[in-house]
């Protein structure tokens, strides 16, 4: 994974408002379920379009550091589910193959981010580290056309040499949090662990 920072804005009680809908739209569901994201996606893709003075540059600044690609920006208090946050990422990422230990939805605010979805399965061959990468197909996110991601599904972000793009993220659980989370090098199927494996 390319580097990232946790970054810092306040953009008030609107989001707050939000995070409220997207609880009250599982009604006693499970929030994976694929009917449920697609409804999640659908209102923070619309909250986005109502809201637009909220998802700015000026308001989630791109990070200053020169390694850092990304700035996440964490709009929920540590723990909540599910957790909002705000991604801005300059243009000419190209990400590992990754997943999030939980499921996700992204609606795009400002530019375009192509995520390559992928499925990743252990092969006769391949050694504990290693698994076999299959591209299954593209997704480009942008405004009004955000992405789905169930649970256990992996893949890698791109977006353009000198675009920059802002995106709403929501997600089962603070990804950051959650054991298990992988990366694989989509050439070799190498593995390594973005966060530490359940004991």
């Amino acid at each position: 994974m390319n580097s990232a920072s946790n970054c810092q804005s306040d953009p008030g009680t609107a989001l707050a408002k939000l995070l409220d809908h997207i609880r009250r739209l599982d009604e006693g569901r499970a929030y994976g379920e694929t009917a449920v994201l697609e409804k999640i996606a659908s209102l923070a893709d619309r909250f986005i379009a109502a809201h637009p003075e909220l998802f700015t540059f000026e308001q989630f600044p791109l990070p200053t550091e020169p390694d850092a690609v990304s700035c996440a920006y964490q709009l929920t208090e540590e723990g909540t589910r599910p957790a909002l946050i705000v991604n801005a990422i300059r243009g000419g990422v190209n990400s590992a193959v990754h997943d999030h230990g939980t499921w996700a939805v992204i609606a795009g605010a400002i530019g375009e981010e192509r995520n390559r979805i992928y499925e990743c399965r252990h092969t006769t061959a391949a050694g504990p580290d290693e698994v076999g990468i299959e591209l299954k197909g593209e997704v480009v996110v942008r405004p009004g056309r955000p992405l789905t991601l169930p649970e256990a599904t992996f893949h890698s972000i791109h977006t353009m040499e000198g675009v920059a793009a802002l995106q709403l993220h929501v997600y089962g659980s603070e990804p950051d949090e959650n054991p298990d989370r992988q990366a694989f090098d989509p050439t070799t199927g190498r593995r390594v662990y973005l966060s530490p494996p359940a004991q």
